[in-house]
């Protein structure tokens, strides 16, 4: 990824002038001139001009130091005019002076109406349902069918990056996706359960499953006119997901408008292989639709069990605990009121055969090393669709890579360790294998 980057940026090499930034020859940044309105965090917005076609309405985006943006979905997404989105326009590295140092821009066309919601705090008029399906989720499976079969996701889905195309009962499309590395800047609100557990920089590109979890919640905001979970924080947000499930979580007790309850509710299912896919969304969309809902797996325990002080009656909220405090879990994992509470709170004798295996074999591997792969895999058994956790370290697999460039630009020597360890000693490579072999 970063040849990648590096070599887009030798490309289109940039250079400021008396009346801002010149990039490629072509357009003209303004620093003093920034766009609040279509920043995003990691990269802030500011007025561009195109100098040979200066009736060209555009913007540019500055990634901040550390900043990966998404280089190869930006080549593809150039020439991908039928989808629904902002497209760049052009890129590369430029001096910026708000900086002192090299920053990468992009340039995109500026959309002609504003995003539908300013902020997820805001309150804004209910969007008719008809109108959501019409305008904005037909558009939006046309355009997540274009990224899935160019292997490409979007990641950035949220009321504050989609944008009308201007006049009021026009249509809506999808802001950037490439200025920062997947689901940089995207809330809890918006992120399927495992990937909340994962910090942004080292949640990966995902499926478009994840796209259609935030189109879900999107659609479901446009239609309340609001955002009921706004003011709740990371933690308890994640808590409550995993306790009452999204669908339940993310209305607050508001009621969904009718036409949209059926397809946000299967949109947003907490189960991937349960959770509706574009061929899904296409089907009830034509009246077709025939799907029977398989149970979801119960995370909940029969008793509780305490860890640092907290009580657990979740297993997947537990092992993201575990993930954290792995050096703790540790101890407890070998402890004999763990293994009293596994048989007693545990109804699912195979599980607790599962985690008994696992700990048993760990025996005479105490250590750092030992303990780390311990409470790895043991969360992976407590949480099946949870992100890796190891040493501390929380990631999905194919987030590694982001990981391990913003720690190297970050001088992260630590996790730069971490990741490298994960990667060349195939630890990776076997908790992916357990988690196939545990279905």
């Amino acid at each position: 990824m970063n040849a990648q980057f590096a070599e887009e940026a030798a490309a289109s090499e940039g250079r400021e002038d008396e009346n801002g930034v010149i990039l490629d020859d072509k357009y003209r940044i303004i620093p003093s001139s920034p766009l609040a309105e279509l920043g995003t965090p990691g990269a802030q917005a500011y007025v561009a001009r195109n100098l040979k076609n200066p009736g060209e309405s555009v913007f540019a985006r500055i990634c901040e130091p550390g900043v990966f943006p998404r280089v190869e979905v930006m080549v593809q997404l150039k020439n991908l005019r039928e989808a629904a989105a902002i497209i760049p326009e052009d890129w590369g590295s430029v001096a910026w002076p708000l900086t002192g140092q090299k920053c990468f821009a992009i340039i995109f066309r500026r959309p002609e109406g504003g995003p539908v919601m300013p902020s997820l705090g805001s309150k804004n008029p209910k969007i008719d349902p008809e109108r959501i399906l019409k305008s904005f989720l037909m558009p939006a499976l046309t355009t997540l069918t274009l990224f899935e079969r160019r292997k490409i996701t979007h990641r950035a889905i949220r009321p504050d990056n989609v944008f009308s195309r201007g006049p009021e009962g026009g249509g809506y499309i999808f802001g950037d996706c490439v200025s920062v590395p997947p689901s940089w800047g995207q809330s809890t609100i918006f992120e399927t359960i495992e990937s909340s557990m994962t910090p942004p920089v080292g949640r990966g590109k995902g499926t478009i499953a994840d796209d259609i979890y935030a189109l879900g919640a999107t659609m479901l905001f446009m239609g309340l006119g609001r955002c009921p979970v706004a003011d709740m924080n990371e933690r308890d947000l994640l808590a409550s997901k995993v306790e009452n499930g999204s669908f339940i979580t993310l209305i607050g007790g508001d009621v969904v408008p009718g036409g949209l309850r059926e397809p946000i509710r299967g949109m947003l299912s907490d189960d991937p292989i349960d959770r509706w896919t574009l061929d899904d969304l296409h089907n009830w969309s034509s009246g077709t639709l025939r799907r029977n809902a398989r149970p979801i797996r119960d995370y909940r325990t029969d008793r509780p069990v305490k860890f640092r002080g907290r009580e657990y009656r979740n297993t997947r909220m537990l092992a993201h605990a575990y993930g954290i405090q792995w050096k703790e879990a540790a101890k407890q994992l070998r402890s004999k009121d763990f293994d009293t509470w596994l048989h007693r709170g545990l109804s699912d004798a195979d599980l607790v055969e599962v985690i008994e295996d696992i700990i048993t074999t760990s025996a005479g591997s105490e250590g750092d090393a030992g303990d780390a792969k311990l409470v790895m895999r043991v969360c992976s058994v407590l949480d099946s669709e949870g992100p890796l956790k190891y040493r501390g370290l929380t990631v999905m697999p194919d987030g590694l890579g982001y990981a391990l460039s913003a720690a190297v630009e970050s001088g992260d020597k630590d996790t730069v360790n971490l990741v490298t360890e994960l990667i060349q000693k195939g630890i990776a490579s076997d908790w992916f294998q357990q988690k196939i072999a545990l279905g």
